[in-house]
């Protein structure tokens, strides 16, 4: 055995060798660690970045409001938008959530409609808009009113005034350039 130490053919590098390399071997070691370390920290933030990513526009299709002049059908196309932004992000929301949400925030001149709504949770995005845009148009004829309050004001007519003749050549009412007395 000791003739096995002594042997300079089998033991290659000497102590100041060993030395040196275990150096490099705790070195490599350590950058490993602090390098595994490090990629921990930084796949941390990242993963919270994304999620926050994710939560930013699922707040965002919680909370979207109608404006008060916007047509409802782009008010859905927004809903549907931030829907497939949260799908790209991983958050699914599926189209009964967003007929909820549809429903959940519509005000002001669809309150009455809301109410109905709320209880039919079977209807698609597709079926809410077409009763939406329906209401939309019902509530946008001036000259229908949707609801009568006086039964006699039905059927009353405004009479118009008839918008006054002028004379080309005399510019006086009541008349016009061919039946002109003047000329």
């Amino acid at each position: 055995m000791q003739a096995l130490a002594n042997d300079s053919s089998l033991c290659r590098f000497s102590t100041a060798d060993w030395r040196c390399r275990f150096t490099r071997l705790y070195l490599a070691l350590f950058l490993c660690e602090t390098l595994f370390s490090s990629s921990e920290k930084i796949k941390s933030n990242f993963t919270g970045q994304a999620e926050d990513r994710k939560i930013d526009p699922g707040n965002e299709l919680h909370n979207l409001r109608l404006c008060e002049k916007e047509k409802i059908s782009d008010y859905i196309a927004r809903e549907r938008g931030l829907a497939t932004k949260c799908a790209s992000l991983g958050l699914d929301v599926t189209e009964r959530e967003l007929a909820f949400y549809v429903v959940r925030m519509l005000t002001g001149k669809y309150a009455k409609i809301r109410e109905i709504l709320k209880t039919q949770r079977e209807k698609s995005i597709d079926d809410l808009l077409e009763i939406l845009r329906e209401e939309e148009t019902l509530q946008n004829n001036v000259g229908m009113p949707t609801e009568v309050s006086i039964p006699d004001l039905a059927f009353t007519a405004v009479r118009r005034q008839r918008q006054k003749r002028v004379c080309y050549f005399c510019r006086k009412p009541n008349h016009v350039m061919k039946d002109c007395f003047i000329r």
